[in-house]
């Protein structure tokens, strides 16, 4: 009651105090710091391959075409971005944010495991480079 009665009998107060109470809001909502666009690492593994004495399309074919076949299924995956070169393949795997890097190496560990049989016996066995969020 003490609100309305002081609403009443002093108009002017009452609307100095609310017109200081919208200042005050004004002058701290514009010192709130805010992020549009959050710094947000999603999980990240890079798959290297090594073949030399290969030409980039050869590596192309017979490595990271395979790879990329086999890895391609993996939950949560949301990009695949490959580069061939002579003597070596490189593909990066980017997944979704919210997973659990080890569960995401493992499955792309395991993936992996079933395409070394059909690489080419001069081929070396593919690295892994996990970068964390």
């Amino acid at each position: 009651m003490f609100l309305t009665d002081l609403s009443i009998k002093r108009p002017v107060v009452a609307s100095v105090m609310s017109l200081v109470l919208v200042i005050f809001g004004l002058v701290t909502f514009k010192d709130i710091p805010t992020d549009e666009l959050p710094d947000v690492q999603p999980p990240v593994v890079t798959i290297q391959t090594d073949y030399t004495g290969a030409s980039a399309e050869i590596v192309d074919t017979q490595i990271t075409q395979k790879i990329e076949d086999f890895v391609g299924g993996t939950p949560g995956l949301e990009t695949i971005d490959s580069f061939s070169e002579d003597e070596s393949s490189r593909i990066t795997l980017t997944f979704e944010t919210g997973l659990d890097l080890d569960d995401v190496t493992n499955d792309v560990r395991s993936s992996v495991s079933r395409v070394v049989d059909n690489l080419p016996d001069g081929a070396g066995d593919p690295g892994f480079n996990v970068i964390e969020p």
